[in-house]
């Protein structure tokens, strides 16, 4: 029963409105009058109002006269007219004919040659030749010896310094780096306990110390130390008075990085 239901429903569905098909006969339609109208312009163009008709270029005029202008031309210079004959006749009267003068036969003198006289040349008289005096030679002596020059400072350091040797003075070994020394009078004798002040200079370090600190090193011994292992460090080294007053100038060495060299000694001694 169902399935005769579904025969006699479907002619019904099939005869719903469409509204494709009317949007097809109107696209149709559309077209032929579009293609009406294309020919109809094709067939008959003035049919077009003006406004659509392209334009034609102007026309000048050829047939109006130029514009007049007021005032007076000036007059065109005219040239002369030159006559010429009819006819030309050409003059019977001969030219006159340049006769060449035949010039003078030249005639040649022969001028006698200069004959050279032969003078015999003359010998040079030898010029004796001057006997060279012998130069005195003078022996020379025995070079002086030149004088020390003094120093601005009454302390130097003496001919030894520096003095690069392992450390003995404590127990630390090769696991220290540091500078020592004395300081000696005009008698050589040690100077006293305190009596003069070390500085020295290494790095970002300003160390000081007092002579007779350091015995180890002999009464008047001093010492610096500043590292736990050798190393190539430079160093300045000078001596002032304990007030300040320096009494050498600046010497300038450097450490070594050998176990054997971590003790570099350094001895002032008095000049003057």
């Amino acid at each position: 029963m169902s399935d005769l239901n579904r025969d006699f429903e479907q002619p019904d569905r099939n005869r719903r409105f469409n509204p494709l098909n009317l949007l097809t006969v109107l696209m149709v339609v559309l077209a032929g009058l579009m293609i009406a109208c294309v020919a109809t312009v094709y067939l008959v163009p003035d049919i077009l109002p003006p406004v659509f008709l392209p334009r034609q270029p102007a026309l000048l005029n050829t047939a109006a006269p130029p514009p007049r202008v007021a005032g007076t031309m000036a007059p065109t210079a005219s040239i002369a007219e030159v006559e010429v004959p009819d006819t030309w006749t050409p003059s019977t009267t001969p030219r006159p004919t340049n006769t060449a003068t035949p010039r003078g036969t030249p005639t040649w003198t022969l001028t006698p040659s200069l004959t050279s006289t032969f003078h015999p040349t003359k010998t040079p008289t030898p010029t004796p030749t001057p006997t060279r005096t012998p130069t005195e030679t003078n022996t020379p002596g025995p070079s002086p010896t030149p004088s020390k020059t003094r120093s601005a400072y009454p302390f130097t350091v003496d001919a030894f310094s520096p003095l690069y040797t392992q450390n003995f003075a404590n127990n630390a070994g090769c696991n220290w780096l540091g500078v020592a020394g004395q300081v000696f009078d005009l008698e050589g004798r040690p100077v006293g306990t305190a009596a003069y002040v070390v500085q020295l200079a290494v790095g970002n370090l300003n160390l000081q110390t007092y002579t007779g600190g350091a015995i180890a090193y002999g009464p008047s011994g001093w010492e610096l130390a500043f590292d736990d292992h050798p190393k190539v460090a430079p160093f300045r080294v000078q001596l002032f008075t304990p007030t300040g007053t320096p009494v050498s100038e600046v010497y300038e060495f450097a450490t070594r990085s050998s176990c054997n060299q971590n003790l570099v000694l350094v001895n002032f001694v008095q000049n003057h």
